[in-house]
């Protein structure tokens, strides 16, 4: 049976509520070092959250992309099935997630001197950064694939408040064990991100204790090549789409970081409060996704009718999206001198052409990741050329927008915001003309 309005409704507010928890760590994370007395510390570690920020983005691929391939495969395969049959392809998800995460892993922890150099580090304060970035590697290897796996495979079996809650329960933990770890004890960046590392185990102590996949340990290890494939096909796509802004970014922050820091931290304060505009995004695209790959099982008509709840989904993320983009503009007045005393992070805040165009960014995804909703979950014969009219579009167009606007118009921040609204809406406007030239009707 498909999905009712309310029912539709409810998970995405609940995804979004989750989502809200992750946005939250990302404010509270640069909150807490803000507020720190020792200005010039605070100062150094900011730019440092922006500069390892950057290749967190690209080692997390590993597990976001297995995520999304778990949520679009997952739904279907559940149909009329018993609970204890996910065990299987949540194992297996997890085994593909190392698969790829452990190479790339290790490289950053070795070399992590170099990395870094490379984005511009300046020598004398690598003795800041490498071990920060050391005990980084070490949480995005052991402590956030079963994270991220465990409230997907809840989101996926559609117990989106008891993933929500998961979710919360980690950011909590996450913004008081920080807070701590840099106010009352004194342990620096390096202390709060071991209280990150922490604080993203919750989940696992959660699975280990309510066992919400029933004989998850006693079906052993059920290693399945052909699972594997099956996530793979969505993955590849996946870690494609996902690493070609990522690349671009770290061109993008390398460029800020010659001409100014005070560019790299403004940009990761917009990011981070933009975060909330981001939930947006994951709410209705984690949703149709599960709802398309739910409804394939289910014997429908025609075609359409697999992804009609799209529609509404569409409306819904719009409408919500609206009210917090305007929200936040006009709200930005009241809370800007709270987060920062810096005039360039002031200014790029207050910035309306900044926001618009951060909107259009932002609006634009949401309209991509519902269509691309459609290709993941269902018709996936299509999936690959609408990922890469993604990654080709950020891969290309970022770095010759930021040389134009940036380095040829002297542009400042703008410019990186102009690219990123250009390069977005031509990503969701190229997927839906490549839609309908195969003549699959969108329907909304």
């Amino acid at each position: 049976m498909l999905k009712t309005k309310k029912e539709l409704r409810k998970m995405f507010f609940d995804n979004f509520l989750g989502t809200i928890a992750d946005n939250l760590v990302e404010a509270n994370w640069a909150l807490v070092m803000a507020w720190y007395p020792n200005v010039a510390y605070a100062e150094k570690s900011l730019t440092m959250f922006a500069v390892t920020d950057t290749l967190w983005v690209v080692l997390s691929c590993a597990y976001y992309a297995v995520r999304t391939a778990l949520v679009s495969n997952l739904p279907a395969y559940m149909v009329n099935k018993s609970a204890d049959k996910a065990s299987k392809p949540l194992k297996n998800a997890l085994y593909l997630v190392y698969l790829i995460l452990t190479p790339p892993a290790l490289i950053s922890f070795i070399f992590a001197g170099e990395l870094l150099s490379s984005l511009g580090v300046s020598q004398e304060l690598l003795a800041l950064y490498v071990p920060y970035w050391r005990i980084c590697v070490a949480t995005i290897f052991l402590a956030c694939p079963s994270q991220m796996l465990i409230t997907s495979y809840l989101k996926a079996t559609f117990r989106t408040r008891q993933a929500m809650l998961l979710d919360h329960a980690t950011t909590w933990t996450m913004a008081i064990g920080s807070f701590l770890a840099l106010w009352v004890f004194g342990w620096g960046a390096n202390g709060m991100m071991i209280a990150c590392f922490l604080a993203n185990i919750i989940p696992l102590i959660y699975f280990l204790i309510a066992k919400p996949c029933p004989n998850f340990f006693k079906n052993g290890f059920e290693i399945d090549i052909k699972w594997i494939k099956k996530l793979w096909l969505n993955t590849k796509w996946e870690i494609i789409r996902r690493l070609a802004p990522r690349i671009a970014a770290i061109f993008t922050t390398s460029s800020l970081l010659h001409l100014s820091p005070s560019f790299v931290s403004a940009r990761y304060w917009i990011y981070t409060i933009g975060a909330f505009l981001e939930g947006v995004v994951d709410a209705s695209a984690s949703l149709a996704n599960v709802d398309v790959s739910y409804n394939s099982k289910l014997v429908l008509k025609t075609q359409m009718e697999v992804y009609q709840n799209n529609k509404f989904i569409w409306r819904l993320a719009l409408k919500f999206f609206i009210i917090l983009t305007v929200s936040i503009g006009f709200s930005a007045p009241i809370w800007v001198n709270i987060i920062s005393n810096d005039s360039a992070v002031k200014n790029a805040i207050l910035n309306p052409m900044i926001l618009i165009l951060f909107a259009i960014e932002v609006g634009s995804k949401i309209r991509y990741y519902i269509l691309l909703s459609i290709t993941r979950s269902y018709l996936k014969k299509f999936n690959g050329v609408m990922q890469i009219i993604y990654a080709l579009s950020s891969s290309i167009l970022t770095p010759v927008g930021i040389f134009i606007f940036l380095k040829t118009f002297n542009l400042g921040l703008t410019s990186v915001f102009a690219t990123t609204a250009i390069v977005g809406f031509l990503q969701f406007f190229l997927s839906e003309i490549y839609l309908r030239k195969q003549k699959i009707k969108v329907g909304f």
